[in-house]
């Protein structure tokens, strides 16, 4: 019972804007916003985690909440996909508006990056329109006006993943407010195994039906090259980008959050760092990420694959892997 109650928690505050009176009174796209925070990157690839230790800060809201309530619904992609402009939504089995393609169904998580759709997400400045710009900054300054508490909360978060493919884009839709762009990478040969093999759900999971481990290891593999290479090209594009590795986080996340808060302008504070006295809010979803911080997540998967699968993968993401920092 306290699960399911839960659960449909989470769903009421990820959903509450629908009748909130401030949603349809107030005129936000005149809020200021200031130094928004995109964490980017592939699903089940840590941003979960690490965002929620910048979410715990008293100086962030996001789409459904502020620091009091941290572990909530954290993309926008998602929350607002009925608002959002068509070029910034990830669209769902419901609302099927992502680009077609006759085999990867939608939601997408580990295909849209593939060859066969990676241009189609691809968005850049040359992208721009002044309807899409006025549509994201309401949607932005609508969640800052609802959850700043006493001054505070004056930093808008979001971890839309498939937004690792629209930052210059955002970045022109944003002009004058500077957003900061935070790559969130994980080591390619377990990430794309993990998704391959099912572990982690989503779009690969549906494409299990048809498609054997092969082909989804191809697809994963595609999508992470693209995805991941065509981030840290576009981040030398913008104006604030920093890449963080997952691991290093877990290995050291006093010294990685230290360094995340000095890059994004945010007083560092040590409860920002998982604890075993720290309470998940109620309507959390993934409750296990957050403590305690488990520093070999990859093993399992290096000691299931085969060592075929393993050098398919370095093989196939070994470029990547290298300008990323991962050594083997």
């Amino acid at each position: 019972m306290n699960e399911f109650l839960n659960l449909i928690y989470y769903h009421w505050k990820r959903s509450n804007w629908v009748i909130d009176p401030k949603t349809w009174i107030s005129h936000f796209k005149d809020i200021p916003i200031n130094k928004p925070i995109f964490f980017i990157g592939n699903q089940g690839g840590g941003l979960t985690l690490i965002s929620r230790m910048i979410r715990h800060h008293s100086d962030i809201v996001n789409i459904t909440g502020n620091h009091n309530y941290w572990s909530g619904a954290d993309e926008m992609q998602r929350v607002m996909v009925t608002r959002l402009p068509k070029t910034l939504r990830l669209s769902g089995g419901v609302l099927n508006s992502d680009p077609e393609h006759p085999r990867f169904s939608q939601p997408r998580s580990w295909s849209y990056g593939s060859d066969d759709l990676i241009d189609q997400y691809h968005l850049t400045e040359k992208d721009y329109s002044k309807s899409a710009s006025q549509k994201f900054k309401t949607i932005i300054g609508e969640a800052i006006y609802r959850f700043r508490k006493n001054g505070t909360g004056i930093r808008f978060l979001d971890k839309s993943q498939s937004y690792t493919l629209k930052m210059r884009y955002i970045d022109a839709l944003l002009d004058h407010s500077e957003p900061y762009f935070v790559l969130i990478s994980r080591e390619p040969i377990a990430a794309c195994y993990r998704q391959a093999s099912g572990h982690a759900g989503g779009d690969m999971n549906r494409y299990a039906d048809f498609m054997d481990f092969n082909e989804r290891l191809e697809i994963c593999m595609q999508h992470y090259n693209n995805v991941m290479n065509i981030a840290l090209e576009d981040g030398k594009k913008v104006q604030h980008f920093r890449h963080f590795r997952f691991e290093d986080f877990l290995k050291q996340p006093a010294k990685r959050v230290e360094e995340l808060c000095s890059f994004l302008g945010l007083e560092y504070n040590s409860e920002l760092i998982p604890q075993p006295h720290h309470e998940i809010p109620f309507g959390t979803r993934y409750t296990r990420r957050w403590y305690p911080l488990r520093e070999g997540v990859n093993d399992k998967y290096y000691e299931e694959m085969s060592d075929q699968t393993r050098n398919t993968i370095l093989n196939k993401c070994g470029d990547i892997a290298e300008r990323l920092g991962y050594e083997y």
